[in-house]
């Protein structure tokens, strides 16, 4: 997490420097090798477009479909 939001299930290495300066943390040790991965952020009072786009990208996460944008 950096400045207060996002939360990451990737291979450590992919943020190494980062937990070694002590920016990140490790808040679990579930981990993953994959190399792809989606990271959506949104403010603290997401727009009604922010939700609505966040709503469509994790039905196409979740579903594996490919709507057009």
């Amino acid at each position: 997490v950096i400045a207060g939001h996002g939360v990451a299930l990737c291979p450590i290495e992919v943020f190494r420097e980062e937990l070694m300066r002590g920016d990140l943390v490790v808040l679990s040790d579930i981990a993953t090798d994959a190399d792809k991965g989606y990271f959506l952020t949104m403010s603290a009072q997401p727009s009604a477009a922010e939700i609505k786009f966040a709503d469509w990208f994790r039905d196409q996460v979740s579903t594996g479909g490919d709507a057009g944008v």
